[in-house]
């Protein structure tokens, strides 16, 4: 087999290493002479030698190096072996056509290159108009897709594309305004029972997008239909513009590339599934787009489901930092995000870092802002997306995952989008304002480790009505996750704590962790150390609240460790915001109280399961929903919980 380096692959020497970009993605390889050696090595990757030719004539020594490197390279995915025989298409025009520069170009990135292409060139595919009048793009699309080597491609209007066409369809693109875009019914049953493979070049004001081909038996999760662009676009869309010709042409010809790659296997993994626009500049840019849940399927609610899903979740291991940030680019996208990342210019940023992300919100209701602070930027980036994740879907809703009073769905399973908001109308606003639970979610009681149904507007407060809803948890594992929403509680139900005024307390500095004693030396040396009041917080979780000048500007609720230092980040936070803005200091105490000196334990950690017993003895239950409602984005989030405290009225039996 000979060796052939991908194509498109870029090098750069870095400290101890190189750092190659692909096509699929970045690769790096670490020692002290790999990048002298990458260099050397990569113009014999032609694709004419062997690993055995290449290594030829080396020392021993050198030659061994050689292979390792190259096995690296290979493994990583740089490195391809290709059959050893003459590359089959360079300069062959005569017996591939006339098209032998689109089968060199397969045969730089996949083998069997020629078989590809007969492939791509014997589709049967179909270009039609779905209500634009006079518009030019598709008749030029065609045109690419025949300059490629497509040799059966026609132009269509969609209204006229009959059953016995749709079943000779290899392949449909339609291209339609995004403002009314939809995949009909009749295209979308063809797809799922044959395959039929769909695309849509969508037109927005002067902009043209392009979703890519897909097939049914995709991963809904990471396909995008256009319907989904039009429900998650952060504006309303645009009715369709005239365009230059040389947008047309430049259009035209990327839908017709993107086309030829999907069907000959050489297609970029990373844009698959995502949409590409292409503006006015004629500057492309990709974008990530969740697929929307009210255009996913939606089992029926079901008891045993809710404990198979807590199961899942009591068992996963700790979620990994890096991990999850590399899957949340996908939900923090601009324009479709379900949130997106507002500058970090919008907020003074020293000494803590500060991290802000804008929620969206399917319900017609306003989404919302969330913010981390912390002094690790990265940290505090990854703290404010699963905030951000958790506030979303705290807010997200689908009518098919809630129940009635007598346990059936709210919703079919088969109901349109227009239904589902009616319905989602019904189970929280009007419901709400009549006094009465419209419907229920099927939740998990932590105390009894059984299902319950909790009204639904307890399960989604805020949709509800209410603007500062305690029990949003989010974290790394299980019980981070139910901890965090669990303790929200405690700084805003007076019925958890003893003292509401509370006693003034201090605590040695030498207790808290890290982040905790550098704001406490911080705000020290700035002369800024709060009045500390603690409301003595019930069952284990304590409670306390931060004053400056009279003025409340934190509440923190957990360990007494961890509510110190969520406590000081605040206050640090508020003073950062004082000084940069230039206000003055608020004024002290003429006379403080004597403080107490509060025992932290930076190791104690909250019991969700005992705390949940305790409150379970008094009447009241801690009940668990985990916020799953928009599948893609549960993919991304799984520990997003909402955590209710609730009375016998709020529950029945599920």
């Amino acid at each position: 087999m000979k060796l052939r380096l991908v194509d498109h692959t870029y090098l750069a020497p870095i400290r101890n290493g190189v750092h190659l970009v692909t096509p699929a993605g970045p690769v790096t390889l670490t020692g002290a002479s790999i990048a002298r050696w990458v260099e050397a090595l990569a113009p014999h990757l032609d694709g004419r030698s062997s690993l055995d030719e290449i290594t030829a004539g080396l020392p021993p020594a050198h030659a061994d190096l050689a292979r390792s490197i190259l096995t690296q390279l290979r493994d990583a995915g740089v490195v391809r072996e290709i059959a050893a025989e003459p590359a089959p298409s360079c300069g062959d025009d005569e017996q591939d056509g006339g098209f032998a520069a689109e089968v060199a170009f397969i045969e730089s990135h996949r083998d069997g290159a020629r078989a590809a292409f007969a492939r791509f060139r014997d589709l049967s595919v179909a270009v039609a108009n779905d209500g634009l009048a006079a518009d030019p793009l598709p008749e030029a699309i065609a045109a690419s897709l025949r300059a490629s080597g497509a040799a059966q491609v026609r132009v269509c209007d969609a209204d006229g594309l009959g059953e016995e066409d749709l079943w000779s369809l290899d392949v449909l693109l339609l291209t339609s305004a995004l403002d009314r875009a939809a995949e009909r019914a009749r295209f979308a049953d063809r797809a799922a029972r044959d395959g039929l493979a769909v695309g849509h070049v969508l037109r927005d004001g002067t902009d043209v997008w392009y979703v890519p081909v897909r097939v049914a038996k995709d991963d809904a999760l990471v396909t995008v239909r256009p319907e989904s662009l039009r429900a998650r676009l952060r504006r309303a869309p645009r009715a369709p513009e005239a365009i230059t010709g040389v947008h047309v042409e430049v259009a035209a010809a990327q839908v017709g590339r993107a086309v030829f790659r999907w069907a000959t296997g050489t297609a970029d993994p990373r844009h698959t599934s995502r949409p590409a626009r292409l503006g006015p500049d004629l500057i492309t840019s990709r974008h990530h787009c969740l697929p929307h849940p009210y255009e996913l399927p939606a089992a029926a609610p079901a008891p045993d489901a809710v404990l198979t899903r807590v199961d899942h979740l009591r068992s996963r291991p700790a979620e990994d930092a890096q991990e999850f940030s590399d899957a949340a680019v996908r939900a923090a996208d601009e324009l479709f995000g379900p949130f997106r990342f507002l500058p970090d210019d919008s907020a003074a940023q020293s000494p803590l870092h500060v991290s802000e992300a804008e929620v969206s919100v399917l319900a017609p209701r306003p989404g919302a802002s969330v913010r981390a602070v912390g002094f690790a930027y990265a940290d505090t980036r990854i703290e404010a997306a699963r905030r951000a994740l958790a506030r979303y879907a705290a807010l997200t809703v689908d009518p098919r995952r809630l129940v009635d009073s007598g346990g059936a769905a709210l919703a079919a399973a088969d109901a349109e989008p227009a239904a589902l908001y009616a319905a989602l109308h019904t189970a929280l606003y009007a419901a709400g304002a009549a006094g009465a639970p419209g419907g229920f979610a099927i939740a998990y009681d932590l105390a009894a480790g059984a299902p319950v149904r909790l009204a639904a507007a307890r399960a989604f407060p805020r949709l509800a009505g209410q603007r500062a809803a305690a029990g949003e948890g989010f974290g790394a594992t299980w019980d981070e996750a139910v901890a965090r929403g669990l303790c929200t509680h405690w700084t805003r139900d007076a019925n958890l704590i003893d003292d509401p005024a509370g006693r003034l307390v201090t605590a040695d500095p030498a207790g808290l962790d890290a982040v905790g004693r550098r704001c406490f030396t911080l705000l020290a040396e700035l002369g800024e150390l709060p009045e500390v009041h603690d409301h003595g917080g019930r069952f284990g979780v304590t409670s306390l609240s931060f004053h400056r000048g009279g003025t409340e500007v934190a509440r923190a609720a957990g360990t007494a460790s961890s509510a110190w230092t969520r406590g000081l980040l605040e206050t640090l936070f508020s003073v950062q915001q004082r000084i940069h803005a230039g206000r003055p200091r608020p004024s002290a105490a003429a006379h403080p109280a004597r403080a107490t000196t509060m025992r932290l334990d930076p190791g104690h950690v909250i019991d969700p399961d005992g705390v949940a017993a305790a409150l379970a003895a008094t009447g009241r239950r801690a009940v668990v929903l985990p916020l799953d409602h928009d599948p893609a984005v549960a993919a991304i989030a799984p520990l997003s919980l909402r955590v209710a405290i609730a009375g016998p009225h709020d529950l029945c039996q599920a």
